[in-house]
């Protein structure tokens, strides 16, 4: 939480950065799954990594971008059963890097939509834990320092898919 407000009051004074470096995603990757094994050992998180290149080299902010599976990762666990499979899908295809993270059951009110990614917005379901109503907001902003975009697809009742390109 502590981390969340330190980007906020960056993104605010207009301060907040990115330092992007060639990353070989292979090993980003296989750090990732073990970083979630260890915050998650109860909850069912598969992740699915397609490369459609030869060479395993993106470049990206490596913190900025785990901050951005982190916070879409922890929503999905908040907004989902125990008992439900969150699913992580990353691609490379040429210099794009695509990161789903898709949770099952709750899913998203339009009411709720059209706030989701600003400060302090909170969707409550019947499986969330509180939060701070940060993380989506600071999602986005790394995303659009990386000069892309976030897309959601969502249902009531069914679940979500958060999709970032960078």
């Amino acid at each position: 939480m502590i981390s969340n407000v330190h980007d906020l009051s960056k993104i605010n004074h207009r301060i907040f950065s990115i330092s992007p470096e060639k990353t070989d995603l292979d090993e980003f990757i296989l750090d990732l799954q073990e970083q979630f094994s260890l915050l998650y050992p109860n909850r069912l998180i598969t992740i699915n990594y397609i490369r459609y290149t030869k060479k395993p080299l993106v470049s990206i902010d490596q913190d900025r971008v785990l901050q951005i599976l982190q916070n879409l990762l922890s929503n999905a666990i908040k907004n989902s059963p125990r008992t439900s499979l969150v699913t992580v899908t990353i691609i490379k295809k040429e210099d794009v890097l695509q990161i789903s993270v898709q949770d099952q059951k709750a899913g998203i009110s339009f009411e709720k939509l059209l706030q989701l990614f600003q400060p302090f917005s909170y969707s409550e379901t019947q499986y969330s834990a509180v939060g701070t109503g940060l993380g989506l907001y600071i999602v986005r902003t790394i995303v659009e320092a990386h000069g892309r975009c976030i897309e959601v697809q969502t249902e009531e009742g069914i679940g979500s898919i958060f999709t970032v390109r960078i």
